[in-house]
């Protein structure tokens, strides 16, 4: 039955203009929060297709002077009524505005803080704007993105931004479940940086002392066992098999097992992936993939539960049949532009249900806004000692790989204990030390024969003091296994499961296995990157980590509905559904709308003013207003000139001088521009001071630098870096756990 949508009665207060802002607000509106934002847009027009998305179902604000304060009565009215306030400005902004947590806390001590700035809280580049290209310049993911040369490339479509609301939005529920608990607010901080690492957080780990990371660097083509093949069709085909046990089933189905008796590779699956011994590797496979269509391969591949795919267009992917299974599109009248087709909220329930709004919202006077409501009430129970918001939850996670891991790796981070259930043999992503290491960090790690009766009946005790169980186990596996929901209700009727698979619970594709360039594939990601050159993914997970905080605002969403007098129940999301939230602005359609904008290989940029320029020492990353960059460069012209001679003049000028050196003079024009942070720069001075990586000394592997700290709570310290290995509990003290 359902219980309607899980925060239904809360209030939201959005405040900014971020993409990354208003995908945090459009998620929380359509788990049924009343959102309203103060952010000065008008509603959308036919120009604006994100927009239209990512406003829906909220209330715009208008009759507010641009960039009031919290000294303004309307605004600190609404603060006063909100349970959650967002904002997305830069520090100064915030500073300025009296927008700060504390300050907000004195107005309102009971709603929750949640800052999503650009960028960084402090340091050289954190009053840059809300800029994909910038952003992606600063992180090193420009940097590590496949090209064919040496050179940073610009992503088409801005999903880390989007990535960035969806921690966000999670950010927001975690201190909804802890206001249950006691009544106060909290307040987080979710930066752009910290969003972007974490799509970055299992591509950059750097060996210390330890034997040498892996990794197939700036090749389009990458690994043999993780790349795109050509069939005897010519269509493109992402052979997806990431672990050991899954390339050598790929090359039992290829025929071509012998690769791992080569001298070079001693039947050790790293060796396949060393310079040099893939290629050869690849070479044979592409030979084999050439003799047989596209369906047949899809057909033989997928008899054998090896995931690999083919490539598809992003018109095709919102209203295809994979999509309808695992997060249908919805249509909605816009007064102006008549049907609209947006993709559907990225989470299902069991029991709640979702509100997915008017597009675009709808508009009010901020007088009007909230008029009938009085302030919420403060807390009367004492201010608890520790801030983090999950402090006392329970999780079980019997995960593997990373989208599911992170759901509980963000529990943890958030005060949660979290125990992971893995098999007799591990996870099979151990295969990647560092990887794993900050997927599973701060879980207790035991392993568990679930064949076995009596392990069995342990691990459904365990289930039975647990608040959250995280699974991504194939439907077919749960049922073999005795993991039927059934036995998890007969344990723990309260208990929210949390399902994770690549392609939904039902439907061709729900049995089969999937990973992030899976979809970036499937999804036309990889096309649009592509342009009319070859398909290009990334090897940055961004799929996989949106889906895990996809995953954990659903979760603490069906955890705040059971603190209002709900039941347990069960979450479901997707790598698939993540895909429609990653494009939700370029996957909204109507009539007349704009075409989307393409790249093509080492794209640089969409304009000569937001692009990658070569500078003597490096690169500078410049998203600008076209006449401004002009005057600051002292060549207003350039400005009237068509793209490719603008491009090249301004290439010829920035490669004059450093690229810190432009970046000064350019900030101090008031041109928004940053230096270009290489591959493996965790040493960079400003991403040292925000503290972007950590040491983790795994006793299997020696130590590795890995980003780490997704999300920052007021009042708590970052828990430290601890290998995951270090976390291996004896499985005989399971009866222990949860007590």
């Amino acid at each position: 039955m359902s219980s309607g949508p899980p925060f239904a009665g809360l209030r939201v207060l959005e405040i900014g203009d971020g993409i990354a802002l208003r995908t945090a607000g459009m998620l929380l509106a359509d788990l049924g929060a009343d959102v309203v934002r103060l952010g000065g847009a008008a509603p959308a027009d036919p120009s604006a297709p994100g927009p239209l998305c990512w406003d829906r179902g909220k209330t715009l604000a208008l009759g507010l002077p641009a960039g009031a304060d919290s000294s303004d009565p309307s605004v600190r009215r609404l603060l006063e009524r909100a349970d959650a306030v967002l904002v997305d400005a830069t520090p100064a902004a915030l500073h300025r505005r009296g927008l700060e947590a504390e300050a907000v806390a004195l107005v309102n001590p009971a709603a929750s803080h949640v800052w999503l700035p650009p960028v960084a809280t402090n340091g050289r580049w954190a009053e840059l704007p809300e800029s994909g290209l910038l952003l992606d310049a600063i992180s090193g993911f420009a940097a590590h993105h496949p090209a064919t040369r040496d050179v940073p490339v610009a992503q088409v479509v801005p999903t880390r931004l989007h990535l960035h609301g969806a921690m966000g939005a999670a950010a927001a529920a975690a201190a909804f479940v802890a206001r249950d608990r006691d009544g106060w607010g909290r307040a987080a901080t979710v930066t752009g940086l910290q969003a972007v690492g974490a799509s970055l957080c299992t591509l950059i780990t750097k060996a210390v002392d330890g034997p040498a990371v892996i990794s197939p660097g700036k090749s389009l083509a990458g690994g043999p066992n993780f790349r795109m093949y050509q069939d005897r069709d010519g269509r493109w085909l992402f052979l997806a098999a990431l672990s050991p046990e899954l390339f050598l089933r790929a090359l039992d189905v290829l025929d071509a097992m012998e690769v791992m008796v080569r001298d070079d590779v001693m039947g050790e699956f790293a060796n396949v992936l060393r310079p040099g011994v893939g290629e050869q590797v690849t070479e044979r496979l592409a030979g084999v993939f050439a003799t047989r269509t596209t369906d047949e391969w899809l057909a033989i591949f997928g008899d054998a539960g090896i995931p690999i795919a083919a490539l598809g267009l992003p018109e095709e992917w919102l209203e295809g049949g994979l999509v309808a299974h695992a997060s249908p599109p919805v249509r909605r009248r816009h007064r102006v532009l008549g049907e609209i087709v947006m993709p559907g909220f990225p989470v299902a329930f069991e029991s709640a249900t979702v509100s997915v709004g008017v597009p675009g919202g709808s508009v009010e006077e901020v007088s009007d806004v909230w008029a009938d409501i009085g302030p919420v009430p403060p807390p009367t129970a004492p201010r608890p000692s520790d801030d983090r918001p999950l402090v006392g939850l329970r999780v079980i996670d019997t995960s593997t790989f990373l989208a599911a891991p992170f759901i509980s790796a963000l529990f943890a981070e958030q005060g949660a204990e979290v125990v992971k259930v893995e098999s007799v043999t591990g996870d099979p992503y151990q295969a990647f030390p560092g990887a794993y290491s900050v997927a599973n960090q701060h879980k207790r790690r035991l392993r568990v024969d679930l064949r076995d009766d009596a392990e069995r009946v342990r691990f459904f005790d365990l289930v039975s003091r647990a608040d959250i169980v995280v699974d991504n186990l194939l439907p077919a596996s749960l049922e073999r296994l005795g993991l039927a929901h059934e036995a998890f209700l007969e344990a723990n009727p309260d208990v929210i499961r949390c399902s994770v698979t690549a392609f939904g619970q039902s439907g061709p594709w729900a049995e089969l296995p999937g990973f992030d360039p899976l979809l970036q594939s499937m999804s036309g990601l990889a096309t649009v990157q592509g342009g009319a050159d070859r398909p290009i993914t990334t090897g940055a997970p961004v799929h996989d980590v949106t889906t895990g905080a996809l995953g954990a605002l659903g979760a603490l969403g069906a955890l705040h509905q059971r603190a209002q007098g709900g039941a347990g129940q069960r979450v479901f999301t997707s790598l698939a559904a993540a895909s429609t939230l990653l494009q939700s602005g370029e996957l909204t359609r109507y009539e007349g709308r704009p075409p989307r904008p393409v790249g093509g290989p080492d794209f640089p940029g969409p304009t000569p003013w937001n692009r990658y320029y070569r500078a003597a020492d490096g690169w500078l990353a410049v998203d600008a207003d076209a006449t401004a960059l002009c005057e600051a460069l002292g060549r207003r012209e350039l400005a009237a000139l068509d793209a490719a001679d603008a491009a090249e003049a301004i290439a010829e000028i920035v490669a004059a001088a450093d690229a810190s050196v432009w970046a000064d003079r350019l900030a101090a024009a008031g041109v928004p521009a940053c230096v270009v942070t290489p591959a493996y720069g965790l040493d960079d001075a400003f991403l040292v001071e925000q503290r972007y990586a950590g040491i983790v000394e795994s006793p299997a592997s020696g130590r590795f630098q890995v980003i780490n700290g997704f999300t920052d709570w007021r009042g708590a310290e970052r828990l430290p870096q601890i290998a995951a290995e270090a976390w291996l509990v004896d499985p005989t003290t399971i009866d222990t756990l949860f007590r």
